[in-house]
């Protein structure tokens, strides 16, 4: 919650109430009622809702571990930052790769490809997808390992900080499909070379 801002007007905080809404709980929060009753299997630490909300917030936790915590400088704040690039600014690498990967488009790109490192495994072992139900099932700590490295292994990516896209990539808003098709094929839909190769999730959990 320190990296959230909850007014939807603050330049301090890199991430929006709305951004949270939109991915985190829109993605990961099941949204019809259950079927069991609200206290089902309880004491043994597997409710689903219960096992849901405690997973959830600690992929929330991991994420604020490897991207914000000592890394995202609320004093340096995110007003302007792009422009102020091209103005010659500099920032430090770390602040401006967690004010990039926070903006909502890019976070529902890369957020939902953490969903699919998590299915994955359960699809490996020949298990059903859990689909929307995801976070209703426990993650083993390989799960927890494999997301770290996916986070890891993204952040390490040079678009974040390379400050030259500040004026193409990172100098607009842009939608939910342009990071897509930037994740999936490494161009802008324009055919503007952004990443040097397409993601890959096996790599990514390397």
């Amino acid at each position: 919650m320190d990296f959230i801002d909850l007014s939807g007007r603050g330049k301090e905080r890199p991430l929006s109430y709305s951004t949270i809404e939109k991915t985190f709980y829109s993605f990961f929060v099941y949204q019809e009622v259950l079927e069991t009753p609200l206290d089902y299997r309880m004491e043994d630490g597997e409710n689903p809702r219960d096992l849901e909300r405690r997973q959830i917030l600690r992929l929330m936790n991991l994420i604020a571990q490897e991207i914000y915590i000592n890394k995202f400088d609320p004093e340096l704040g995110t007003d302007k930052i792009e422009s102020r690039l091209q103005k010659g600014h500099d920032y430090p690498h770390e602040h401006l790769r967690a004010f990039r990967m926070s903006k909502e488009e890019i976070v529902y790109n890369w957020l939902g490809l953490v969903g699919q490192v998590a299915r994955q495994y359960f699809i490996m072992l020949g298990k059903p997808d859990p689909k929307e139900r995801l976070f209703q099932h426990q993650f083993p700590e390989q799960v927890w390992g494999n997301i770290g490295k996916f986070l890891r292994n993204l952040l390490a990516l040079p678009l974040w900080i390379n400050r030259d896209l500040s004026e193409t990539v990172f100098g607009g808003k842009q939608n939910n499909s342009f990071w897509k098709t930037v994740f999936e094929t490494g161009r802008t839909p324009q055919g503007m070379q952004v990443l040097a190769q397409p993601l890959n999730l096996i790599e990514m959990i390397k």
